[in-house]
C-alpha cells in the first residue's frame, strides 16, 4: 500500500499531457504564415533586382517594386498578365 503525501503531486501531475493535434496544427499553420510573411516583407523591399513570380505555365503573375523600376511594369499591367 502506498502512502498519500500531502505536499507531493500526483504522478499525473508529473506527466502533462501532450499538445492536441488541433493546438499542433495551429502552431504550424502560424510559424508558415510568418515565414510566408517575412519572404514577402524581402521580396518587396527588394529595389535593386526585378523578381517575378511566374506560374506553372510560365506567365508573370506578380513582381516586386525592383521590376517597376527596372522593367518599367505598373501596376495596371499586372491586370493584363492575369
Amino acid at each position: 500500500m502506498s502512502a498519500e503525501f500531502p505536499n507531493e503531486p500526483s504522478s499525473r501531475e508529473h506527466f502533462p499531457e501532450p499538445p492536441s493535434e488541433a493546438t499542433q496544427l495551429g502552431k504550424a499553420n502560424q510559424s508558415l504564415y510568418d515565414s510566408e510573411e517575412r519572404f514577402r516583407l524581402l521580396v518587396e523591399s527588394v529595389q535593386d533586382y526585378a523578381i517575378l513570380m511566374l506560374d506553372p505555365s510560365g506567365n508573370v503573375v506578380s513582381w516586386n517594386l525592383g521590376t517597376e523600376r527596372i522593367k518599367g511594369y505598373t501596376a495596371s499591367d499586372r491586370n493584363l498578365s492575369r
